[in-house]
């Protein structure tokens, strides 16, 4: 009875069309999405990245190697920016602004950690209890997602766990090379944006 209560009211905090929407989009955007990739980007937009700074030293040396590494040459290189999640609390930056020289490297650093400074503790408990109802969506879309099973079991494996972070899938990672950073929607509008349509 209790699990049935709070499916209710899980229910009443995800609107299904905006889930739908932001779904359609991530498929039509990159139709070789699993549903880890979509869990991503949902986490991404519910907690932000203060998951990647517990060491801010490490999270700079390694916006330096990445930046080093980025050849400017993947697909989606001149996609500057994308809102992400079906709420668009924040955004994926993409390298290339920082490549193309459009936003430095400590001005994207720096609007990232900020970033990484507004969540608070509570919300990750109730992303792990959103992420039942959004789940639930999506598979009601029945988009014949491949190894959408396996993804289902990893990533309620996971929450179970009391974990919340997971990466790209392999098939992503080898077909979009993504390199961004992300930054809240408010400082990515008054920060950043200025700096790429400069």
């Amino acid at each position: 009875m209790l699990c049935i209560i709070s499916q209710v009211i899980i229910a009443q905090t995800v609107d299904a069309t905006r889930v739908q929407v932001a779904v359609n989009q991530q498929m039509k955007d990159y139709p070789l999405t699993r549903l880890q990739d979509i869990y991503k980007n949902f986490f991404q937009d519910i907690l932000g990245p203060g998951h990647l700074l517990s060491n801010t030293t490490a999270a700079k040396e390694y916006l330096e190697q990445e930046l080093e590494d980025y050849s400017g040459t993947e697909p989606y290189h001149k996609r500057y920016y994308e809102a992400i999640g079906y709420s668009h609390n924040y955004y994926r930056v993409n390298l290339a602004v920082v490549w193309d020289g459009l936003v430095s490297k400590e001005e994207l650093f720096a609007a990232f950690f900020e970033s990484a400074q507004s969540i608070t503790p509570d919300i990750v408990e109730k992303w792990r209890k959103e992420w039942i109802e959004v789940e639930a969506i999506i598979n009601n879309m029945n988009l014949g997602i491949t190894h959408y099973d396996e993804d289902k079991t990893a990533i309620d494996t996971m929450l179970y766990n009391g974990k919340y972070m997971m990466r790209h899938s392999k098939t992503y990672n080898d077909n979009y090379h993504p390199h961004y950073r992300i930054i809240e929607k408010k400082i990515f509008h008054e920060k950043i944006l200025p700096l790429i349509k400069e």
